[in-house]
């Protein structure tokens, strides 16, 4: 049996067909490849990024936990360009992809923030943040209004003694003055009468001590002398305030937002709360440059001595508004001090006075107790802001000896505020953005000594960047733009 031969055959419209479909699912093959390759890309981006934020800078973040990433070579401004090449170092291994071609083109940083930006604003964001992770939620309204109720307090008592110390002492010198020039005219009379008809006895009047003078020449002593046992000991260490972060014209970021809302009661008490944990105070001193370091933030002087002296006459000064204001209210030493009064207006033979040296006795007396109290508050003791009669320490019989009662030691109060808790009230009193910059200027010292690199500058790290970068995928430009901050997504 002979074969049968069989030829094949396409038709022309079946050929079209055909290379229609070839067409079509090359197109959607090469779809897929650059869609995959966004992919890539944006999965590059963000590698890259994460892979730089993850080089924050190590001391920073043990010393303080804050977030900052710092140049590691020395750099004459922001190390924009720096970061971008490691940026790009980490992104180009994840575009290597086989069956898809990418290549990385032009890209650059397109925006980023400073941690001394707006005034020190992301420092501020990151302490409050630490702070709440670390401070117990239950109990921070509490504390909030206990906070404010204290400082009001306290603003109050300032002006209270304010207004009554120098006019009171200045009235009790005018009335002593015309006493003293009353009877230098009666022994000029008494001299020139001639009669020895009668004579008189000369009236015998009892000395009453008088606390007053020996109390204003312990005013005009060196306040540390008067509230330190040991004011030899004080650390003097200065710094040039004009070296100063705070002082110089900062770097500044661009083009990642607007400066945020003023920070509220509860945040401002965070990161008071911030700085007294991680900042030092003349009873628990830092271990940076400057020792009382609070009391830098609170004052800005450029030694701890004379930081230490502000905060020993602001607290002075608030301790004798609440001491003078129980005084008044208490008609027992009231009554005291009016019959004190009377006694020395009796001896310079002037009983009008009276009244006016009753109130620099009792400017005297609260005067005499706040120092009572200071030396007990930096002896690491404890004082109420309001006195009762147990806790009140200085008799008016003993204000005269008070330079002798300043060496008999402190009570050890366990009950009332802490010299910690009275800075706090201090801080809380005071414009939160100076802190934030003077809290700067601290850390900036310390990351410099822990760095041993005094060209250490925080204006130079970066927190939060943007990033554009343009991709050839498969012959086609795809721009990606992306960002990412510590603290934020």
């Amino acid at each position: 049996m002979v074969p049968v031969e069989r030829k094949g055959s396409i038709t022309v419209f079946l050929a079209l067909t055909l290379s229609v479909l070839v067409v079509l699912v090359s197109a959607l093959l090469e779809s897929v490849r650059v869609s995959c390759g966004r992919a890539h890309v944006l999965n590059g981006a963000d590698v890259g990024l994460y892979s730089l934020f993850a080089q924050y800078d190590r001391e920073l973040l043990e010393s303080y936990e804050i977030f900052g990433l710092y140049p590691s070579v020395s750099s004459e401004g922001v190390p924009v360009g720096q970061a971008y090449k490691i940026f790009e170092g980490y992104m180009e291994p994840v575009l290597q992809v086989k069956g898809i071609s990418m290549e990385l083109g032009i890209g650059g940083i397109s925006g980023y923030t400073l941690l001394t930006d707006y005034g020190g604003q992301e420092f501020l964001r990151q302490s409050v943040e630490v702070q709440k992770q670390v401070s117990e939620k239950e109990g921070l309204e509490w504390l909030e209004e206990a906070v404010q109720e204290r400082a009001k307090e306290t603003q109050g008592h300032e002006n209270v003694w304010e207004e009554s110390e120098g006019g009171a002492l200045t009235e009790y010198d005018q009335a002593i003055d015309q006493a003293l020039e009353q009877e230098a005219q009666e022994e000029v009379q008494e001299e020139g009468f001639q009669g020895d008809s009668f004579q008189q006895d000369p009236v015998q009047t009892e000395q009453a001590e008088n606390p007053i003078q020996t109390i204003r020449e312990l005013m005009n002593r060196g306040i540390l002398s008067l509230v330190l046992e040991n004011p030899q000991e004080v650390s003097w260490t200065s710094v040039d305030l004009s070296q100063m972060l705070s002082q110089r014209e900062l770097e500044k970021g661009f083009a990642m937002g607007n400066r945020q809302e003023k920070a509220s009661a509860l945040e401002r008490l965070l990161f008071q709360r911030y700085l007294l944990d991680r900042m030092g105070n003349y009873l628990d001193p830092g271990g940076g440059v400057m020792k009382n370091q609070v009391e830098y933030i609170l004052f800005g002087k450029e030694s701890d001595g004379e930081n230490l002296k502000s905060a020993a006459n602001r607290l002075l000064l608030i301790r004798e508004g609440f001491n003078l204001s129980y005084l008044l209210s208490n008609p027992e030493k009231r009554a005291q001090a009016q019959s004190l009064a009377l006694a020395i207006a009796s001896a310079f033979l002037f009983p009008p006075a009276a009244s006016i040296i009753e109130k620099a006795l009792l400017v005297c007396w609260s005067f005499g107790e706040s120092v009572l109290d200071l030396r007990e508050l930096f002896s690491g003791g404890k004082i109420g802001l309001w006195k009762s009669a147990d806790t009140w320490q200085l008799s008016l019989e003993n204000l005269i000896h008070l330079p002798d009662l300043l060496e008999s030691g402190h009570r050890g109060d366990s009950e009332g505020l802490s010299y910690e808790d009275y800075l706090q009230v201090l801080l809380f009193l005071e414009s939160t953005d100076t802190q934030v910059m003077r809290a700067l200027d601290q850390v900036e010292m310390e990351m410099r000594v822990r760095k041993n690199n005094s060209s250490f500058r925080l204006d130079y790290c970066m927190t939060a960047l943007e990033v554009s970068v343009e991709v050839m995928i498969q012959d086609r430009a795809f721009t990606v733009n992306r960002q990412y901050g510590y603290g934020n997504s």
